[in-house]
C-alpha cells in the first residue's frame, strides 16, 4: 500500500517540533548555566554558592531544570513519531494523536494544525494503512496454509 500524500507532512511537523524543542533546549540550558555563574548584569539572579538561601536565581534555576526536562522528553517522542510515520507503524498514528492534542494548547498555530492533524489520522484510509503496515510486519512468507484446491 503507497504512503498517503500528507503522511509526509505530518512527518514534517513532528520534525519542526523536534527542532523547535531542541532551541528552546538550548536556549534554556544557557539561560541555566547563566543562572549558575551569575549574571553580571543582575546579580539578585545569581544562584551563588549557597544552596540553602533560595533566591530568585535558584528558583530560576530549579524550574529551569525542569523545563529542559520536559524539552528533552518532548524532543525525543517528536523525533520518534516522526521517523514512526514515514515508516507507517501502527503506534505512530496514535501517538501523532497524542502529539497533535499536546500541540493544541500551541494557540493560534498548533491548534489550527493539531486539530488537523488530528482529523486527517482519525480518518479511515488512514487508519487502514497504518494497520496494513501493522499486518504486513508480521507476515512470515513460507508459513501461508496449504490451498487443496491446487
Amino acid at each position: 500500500m503507497e504512503r498517503p500524500k500528507y503522511i509526509t507532512l505530518v512527518a514534517a511537523w513532528q520534525f519542526f517540533n523536534a527542532a523547535a524543542a531542541l532551541f528552546g533546549l538550548l536556549t534554556t540550558l544557557l539561560f541555566v548555566i547563566m543562572a549558575i555563574n551569575g549574571f553580571s548584569g543582575f546579580p539578585y539572579l545569581y544562584f551563588g554558592a549557597y544552596i540553602n538561601s533560595l533566591s530568585i536565581g535558584g528558583l530560576f534555576v530549579v524550574l529551569g531544570g525542569l523545563a529542559i526536562l520536559c524539552l528533552v522528553v518532548f524532543f525525543i517522542f517528536s523525533l520518534i513519531v516522526g521517523v514512526g510515520m514515514l515508516q507507517g507503524k501502527q503506534w505512530a498514528r496514535s501517538s501523532g494523536i497524542i502529539h497533535a492534542i499536546i500541540g493544541l494548547v500551541s494557540f493560534p498555530v498548533g491548534t489550527v494544525i493539531g486539530t488537523l492533524i488530528i482529523f486527517y489520522l482519525g480518518t479511515p484510509e488512514i487508519s487502514d494503512y497504518f494497520n496494513y503496515h501493522a499486518v504486513k510486519g508480521t507476515h512470515q512468507p513460507g508459513l501461508e496454509p496449504i490451498n487443496a484446491n491446487q
